[in-house]
Order: C-alpha cells, then structure tokens, then sequence
C-alpha cells in the first residue's frame, strides 16, 4: 500500500566550482529509500536551470492529493568563494541579503507559490550543509546523513511514527531539526540503488556513486557525521557495487563515475574488491574520489590498485604545510614529506591520464596567513595543475546551540584559541587571525590561481559531461574555460536536455 507521495529538488552545478556538473546523490538516495518503505517518489534535479515559474509548475505537475513532502538538497545550494552556505533570506521580500546566485531566489519565490497553493504539503531541507541554511519557508531540517531520517520524519507525517525525536528550532522558530547520533543507523552494505529512466540521466552521463561512507579519521575542523569510523564498517557488498555500474551501462552508457566516499583509500581491502569487480566487467570505468595523501605514502601498494581501477583525478585535503598547525588538526603528513609525495605522483601520473587537486584551509590555528602566500608560490613553482584555498569554518555556540553536527573546534572552541566577539556567528578570531581575514586571503589567492590551474583538475569529470574533449581539457586553464563561449553554451544544454527529458517523461509543459 502507497503511505505517500513525496518530491525531491536538487541541484547539478557545484556554486564552489561552477564548471562541474556532477549530480549530487543525497536526495536519490533518499527518495529510494523511502520507496522500499512503501512511498512513492519523484526527483526533480537540474533546480538551476528552471526558473521560479518553470519550477512552479514542475511542482504543481508533480504534486499528487497524497503528497506530503517537498525535499530540498542544499549540498551544492550554497554561495560558495568563502561564504560556505551563508543563505540567510528576507522573508518578506525573498531577496537575498549576502553573496548568491539567482536561481536560488527563484527557488524560493517557486517554494513560496507552491505553499500558497498547497498549505498542507511540507517543506524539508536536507543536505551535507543543512545546518547552515534556515529559513520560514521550511517546516524541517534534516541533520546528517537522511536515508533513516527522512523515513522517521514521512512516518510520523502520515502518523505512523508518533515517536519522532526532534527539536525546534531557536531562530526559525516553525521550523523542526531532525537528526541522529554520531553513528548513523542505515549501513549502506545492502543498498541496491541504482539510476532508473525516471531519473532522466543523459547519455553516457557521469555520475555519482557510493563505494563506502564514513572517515576513519576524525579531523579536528571537521563536523560531519560518521567520523572515526572502523576500517571496513560501512561498506557495500560488492553484489550491490557491480550491479549498480552493470545497471548505469546498460540504462545510459555510463562508464564514468564519481565515487562519493569521504575517505575512498581507507582501507587497502576495500580497494583490492573494486579492483578485482572491475575487472571482470565488460567495459572500463573512470572515476574520481577523495584521496587521503598519507595513507598513499603509507601504503604504496594503493597507487597502483586506484590506477587499475580506472582513477583519472583526486583530490587530496592537504590543508596545510605548517607541522605546527598539521599537529593540531590531526593531520600527520606535513611540511617536506607532504611536498615530496606530491612531486612524487606528479611525476609519476601524467597529466593526461591522471591528475589530482589539493585543498589548503586559511585560517588554521599554528598557521600564519603569510605562510598561504608561500603555498600558493610553491604550487606554481612547481606547477601543480590544480589547488584550492578555503577559509576555516567554526560556527559560534550562538548558532550551533548543540543541535547541527559539530567539530572539534566548535565543540571546544576555547581549548583551540577561537572567540566569537560579534553577533555574526560565522566570525571567528584566533591568536593567528580572523573569519574576514581568511575569507579575504582565500578569495586573493583564488583570484590568482584562476590563470595557473589546467581543466584536468578535479573537474576533469564535470567538463566529461559538457563534451570538452582530452585536448581542451589538458590545454585550456581554468579562467579560458570559465570565460569562453563554449562553456556557456555546453553547460545550458545539457540543463536543457534534462529538463526535456523530465517534460516528456512526465508530460510537463513550460
């Protein structure tokens, strides 16, 4: 028996690196989460491409008498350039009063008709940064990862869950907090997803999929769930694996992928079964995923497992440089053994088979924002092809209020220097510096980078899915691709021929 029908928004277009269009996973996996539970869901992808009434009627086309939800995933629905999902809304006006990008206003006038229309349908925001985003117009926010939340919460709508645990939230009062402890309930050993024709996926799309989740670090800046796992907890079983690839081939041709896992090397096991399920698959994949530097210096044999399973870029968190500041985070490989493990793969992966991005956070206790300065030269002298600065993100106990996921730094910000001497509960201080200041640097130094950083970073997969080729991608900086036409006409294409694709499959017209 159908218990309800619910409705899924998410978006392509990373607003952090706008020229990688890669869908998010979050709001698919949900919504199959609840149909093996008896509901009835549909997912709405692409939200930045449509326009407030392009999507208000895509809502209104969507909605059935037994719907009770409209999700809304804020993962890449941030302003990104240091701003780390600072949303904050007029609810009177619906404009935005910090740094953002227009279809989020339209996503919000959309939300606002559809609540007019529909007063009885809830609004539910969800996401990796739901903790940042608050709003009237959302009746719960969904802390974590949501597989089991958001089945709680649909439950306890249609009243059959009567136990739910939530809280309310302090400054958007209407609006409920749902979330879990540290160690998630749904284990994603058994799940059987896979993309189906619903899902509108375009022709030898690359897309997202989930090897293993949860870190077995526990880094002291991070606040996202699952951390400090054990090695081989949370890992899918290889049937589930090599039935979802097989599935993606078949329905579309996908052979590349991003592999979502936080930390993809973890576990040298891990990486021997995919490497032996590929194998035996009849085509060859792709992928790109999250690498941790030190366990490739640790465990060398992990370089040429990732190769033989098909990885063609990385992105490794390196974060700083400073020993002082790399002792205090949690991260032990720093300084000139970091530097030489990353010359190391540069010379032994040629740029146009392999690549990798590294991630430098600004504003790091035991860091100085003049040693950023001397990152940034050492990455160019030695041409590095892709790197990236970010600020530090502590949340003040003014906002966090013990209710959003937190990180050791938020959990004791006196321990590790930080004040919070402003109402703005994103500003930060340190004995090193503060929030303005790091976002300042970061925001400088991605000014300048933007002419030194090649395609075939990180984003090597995201411009796949935009047509550029091998050349262009080995050839073309980051700026030239930005600032040309092809990119602006390729990325609005393929927004468009998804929103054909979902017209004529659900007989929408705009």
């Amino acid at each position: 028996m159908n218990k309800g029908h619910c409705i899924f928004l998410t978006c392509c277009f990373d607003q952090d690196n706008v020229y990688s269009p890669l869908r998010p996973l979050g709001a698919y996996l949900c919504a199959h989460y609840l149909e093996q539970n008896g509901y009835d869901c549909d997912v709405v992808d692409f939200i930045e491409c449509f326009s407030a009434e392009e999507l208000f009627k895509v809502m209104c086309t969507l909605i059935k008498p037994n719907t009770i939800f409209i999700g809304v995933s804020n993962t890449f629905l941030t302003t990104g350039n240091g701003s780390a999902g600072r949303l904050y809304y007029n609810e009177n006006t619906v404009d935005l009063k910090h740094r953002t990008h227009t279809y989020q206003s339209d996503l919000l006038n959309a939300i606002f008709l559809v609540k007019q229309k529909f007063p009885k349908i809830k609004f539910v925001v969800g996401g990796a940064k739901a903790s940042y985003l608050g709003h009237s117009f959302f009746d719960c926010a969904i802390h974590g990862f949501g597989e089991n939340l958001i089945l709680e919460y649909a439950d306890w709508l249609v009243g059959k869950n009567p136990f739910l645990k939530y809280s309310m939230d302090k400054v958007w009062p209407n609006m409920m907090i749902v979330k879990e402890a540290n160690n998630p309930k749904f284990d994603i050993k058994n799940s059987n997803f896979y993309f189906q024709k619903k899902h509108c996926i375009l022709p030898e799309e690359a897309l997202p999929l989930e090897i293993s989740r949860g870190c077995i670090f526990k880094c002291k800046f991070c606040g996202y769930p699952a951390t400090g796992k054990r090695k081989g907890e949370f890992v899918r079983n290889p049937e589930c694996i090599i039935n979802e690839l097989i599935n993606n081939y078949q329905n579309s041709g996908t052979t590349k992928y991003w592999f979502c896992d936080e930390t993809f090397n973890d576990d040298t096991e891990k990486l021997i079964m995919l490497s032996n399920l590929v194998s035996k698959l009849p085509f060859k994949i792709e992928f790109i995923a999250y690498i941790r530097l030190d366990l490739l210096r640790a465990h060398r044999e992990q370089i040429q497992l990732l190769e033989d399973i098909g990885m063609r870029s990385c992105f490794f968190g390196v974060e700083t440089f400073s020993k002082k500041a790399g002792s205090i985070i949690g991260k032990g490989l720093t300084g000139e053994p970091c530097k030489e493990m990353l010359l190391e793969l540069k010379e032994r992966w040629d740029p146009k088979n392999i690549t990798f991005k590294t991630s430098y956070i600004v504003g790091l206790p035991g860091d100085t924002l003049e040693s950023q300065y001397e990152t940034q030269q050492w990455n160019i002298d030695n041409k590095m092809r892709a790197w990236v600065f970010s600020p530090l993100m502590v949340l003040s106990p003014k906002i966090h209020g013990g209710k959003i996921w937190l990180s050791e730094f938020e959990k004791n910000p006196e321990k590790y220097g930080f004040t919070f001497p402003k109402d703005d509960p994103f500003y930060w201080e340190n004995d090193y510096t503060n929030y303005s200041s790091a976002c300042e640097v970061a925001n400088e130094l991605r000014r300048e980078f933007i002419n030194h950083v090649y395609s075939t970073d990180w984003h090597w997969i995201g411009l796949s899915n935009l047509g550029y080729t091998e050349e262009e991608k080995n050839n073309l900086t980051r700026s030239e691709i930005l600032n040309s036409v092809k990119f602006t006409e390729t990325r609005n294409d393929m927004g468009n021929r998804y929103k054909k694709l979902l017209c004529n499959y659900y007989n929408i017209i705009l």
